[in-house]
């Protein structure tokens, strides 16, 4: 975590959190559906969204540090991958959704 968070420093229960929110992305990726509720609940706080996030971060930039690429490149890839345009003179929420009209469950 050192390397991917270094303004963060998890002792004790704040270890154990993050390592949670990590594995938690690893678990979903290979299919299996980890018992979010019954961890959050045991750590008696509701700040897993935190933990989730910093994971989110963490594993941002060590997928870049991977891939060799800045992480600001790691996410023009990704935007680009997903069809998200993150161009700074456009919008990159699509023009369904900008035009005020609320879509569809079925559009996504």
């Amino acid at each position: 975590m050192a390397n991917y968070l270094p303004e963060w420093t998890f002792k004790g229960r704040e270890n154990r959190k993050i390592q949670f929110a990590i594995l938690t992305s690893a678990a979903f990726r290979g299919g299996l559906e980890p018992d979010l509720l019954g961890e959050v609940v045991w750590w008696h706080t509701d700040d897993y969204w935190q933990y989730a996030l910093l994971a989110a971060v963490a594993l941002i930039r060590a997928t870049a540090d991977r891939k060799g690429v800045s992480v600001s490149e790691f996410a023009q890839q990704l935007a680009r991958h997903r069809g998200i345009n993150l161009s700074p003179h456009e919008s990159p929420v699509p023009e369904e959704l900008r035009s005020g009209t609320k879509p569809r469950p079925t559009d996504f």
